[in-house]
């Protein structure tokens, strides 16, 4: 819903691990391109769309549940051929 302020308690960069905890009501995370989304973050908004001033962050148009966030896997159909038999798979 928005307008909210809500307060920042962490930011997550591609490849951290540590910070991903569930977020509590009125709380976000600052999260960066390739990050893993924390648990019970309902979207994900562009730094274009806020106004961040200390530890709070404003928003001011809503957003749909889901918005910007790809899921593990999405991409894929159920029973597609992802790979051939006996190709590496490495975590690039």
């Amino acid at each position: 819903r928005a307008p909210c302020t809500l307060k920042i308690v962490d930011s997550i960069a591609a490849g951290d691990t540590h910070n991903l905890r569930p977020l509590q009501a009125g709380e976000c995370q600052r999260i960066f391109t390739g990050a893993r989304v924390p648990p019970q973050a309902g979207a994900v908004v562009a730094q274009e769309r806020v106004t961040v001033e200390g530890d709070q962050m404003r928003l001011s148009s809503a957003l749909k549940v889901g918005a910007n966030i790809r899921w593990q896997g999405e991409e894929a159909l159920a029973g597609a051929t992802l790979a051939s038999a006996g190709l590496r798979i490495t975590p690039a």
